[in-house]
């Protein structure tokens, strides 16, 4: 018996024909067969916050057998969407397994909160050293950023955005202004639905 091996470099549906050849010369019958290359998938889902002790939902993507690694907190390590209930910060990883014995892995970091807070810095020093260089909130525990609006001392609005990620650079019509204090509002809700509205001032030092 002849064993006859071939790799495949993509995956999707390919038609293999095999066939027997005598020694005098004579042919069996072709056997037609569709064989399936399937590729290893594997998504965790994206990384989130959760409340401590409370049971949540995992949702795992994958075409194959599901294993949660480490199993702590879960119910079930060995299905996509197993319920998890944490006291501390974890990162799960995915491995989905294949029929075909392929592997594919995928990680998701959950954070747990413990409650929320925010801290504005009262001075930055724009001045391109790259240390304190932006004026940016630290957030911690919060899901939405309604505003975030720094005025000038006549009033007038330099610098807004409802993202956490972006902070000010400074700049006021595309310039750094000479050493002075601004006013800064701020609107934002944890994700337990608190809403946080402060308000206080900056220096901007040169």
């Amino acid at each position: 018996m002849q064993q006859v091996q071939h790799q495949y470099s993509t995956t999707g549906n390919y038609t293999v024909q095999a066939w027997a050849e005598a020694d005098n010369g004579c042919s069996s019958e072709v056997s037609t067969h569709i064989v399936s290359i399937n590729k290893p998938y594997a998504f965790a889902g994206n990384d989130t916050t959760v409340l401590q002790n409370v049971p949540f939902s995992l949702n795992g993507l994958g075409s194959g057998s599901f294993v949660w690694s480490p199993s702590i907190g879960l119910d079930n390590n060995t299905v996509p969407n197993p319920v998890a209930t944490l006291q501390n910060d974890q990162v799960y990883e995915l491995t989905v397994t294949t029929a075909e014995g392929c592997v594919a892995k995928d990680s998701i970091h959950i954070e747990v909160f413990k409650g929320s807070a925010i801290y504005v810095p009262n001075a930055f020093t724009p001045d391109g050293n790259g240390l304190n260089d932006r004026l940016k909130p630290a957030y911690a525990g919060i899901k939405k950023l309604y505003y975030f609006t720094v005025y000038n001392r006549w009033g007038q609005k330099v610098f807004s955005t409802n993202n956490t990620r972006d902070g000010w650079d400074g700049k006021v019509g595309g310039k750094i202004p000479a050493t002075g204090t601004y006013v800064w509002l701020l609107k934002a809700e944890d994700i337990t639905g608190k809403v946080y509205q402060m308000k206080g001032t900056v220096t901007v030092i040169k």
